[in-house]
């Protein structure tokens, strides 16, 4: 067998292992002083093998939750007595591939061939960081901003509740201080937008004021309604 069969077939042996919750195939051709940078903390990673030990129990639990653990592509480079490879994994519950079907665990793993025995010495976890940029992050806080601002100026009641959470809590200036729930935030603002077409009826039938979007940071409506600061 060549050696990067060897190291193919303990890499595979591993992530079975890692399926069925089986610890001491998991520790299996692992260097009493490997290094592993895994996903959780801590930043400096884990070093020596009774702690990489320990990182296992609690995802041993979430794996028997339904989780799978399965290798998706595998590279190997092989050169004398150090060899290393890499690997996309499926690494997810049902839900999490259900919201993110493309989600991948990537993998590094380092080895040493010591008294002809292909060892681990070293592991790198990973996901990619779903985040992006602060600038596009950023960018798109102001989008939903600004959206926000919008709807409510165009008294669009749905419009306006696009972005808000399920679970959202609102302290207002008028009424009961603290509103709990989509439901009764929605219910604040239809409530607000109803005031709000009356105000703009007095005051059309008083001035011909218009609600018109400003220059610079401003949308407004004739002397204080819709403002956006």
């Amino acid at each position: 067998m060549t050696d990067e069969q060897q190291v193919r077939d303990l890499i595979e042996r591993w992530a079975t292992a890692v399926h069925d919750g089986d610890m001491p195939a998991v520790l299996a051709d692992h260097a009493t002083d490997i290094v592993m940078f895994d996903v959780p903390p801590p930043e400096r990673g884990i070093r020596g093998i009774n702690a990489y030990r320990d990182t296992w129990p609690g995802f041993f639990e979430w794996q028997a939750s339904g989780a799978v653990f399965e290798i998706e592509s595998l590279d190997i480079t092989v050169g004398g007595d150090v060899a290393f490879a890499f690997a996309l994994l499926r690494c997810g519950t049902p839900e999490q591939f259900e919201r993110k079907p493309e989600q991948r665990l990537r993998l590094t793993i380092g080895l040493r061939k010591v008294g002809g025995r292909w060892m681990v010495t070293h592991e790198h976890h990973s996901f990619a960081d779903p985040t992006g940029s602060p600038e596009v992050s950023a960018a798109e806080v102001r989008a939903v901003h600004d959206q926000w601002f919008d709807r409510t100026a165009a008294k669009d009641l749905d419009g306006l509740l696009e972005h808000i959470a399920p679970d959202i809590v609102s302290y207002e200036r008028a009424g009961h201080l603290q509103y709990v729930g989509i439901d009764d935030v929605r219910e604040v603002c239809r409530r607000g937008l109803e005031s709000s077409l009356e105000a703009d009826r007095f005051r059309h039938s008083r001035s011909h004021g218009s609600c018109e979007r400003r220059p610079g940071r401003g949308v407004g409506p004739g002397p204080d309604l819709c403002r956006r600061w």
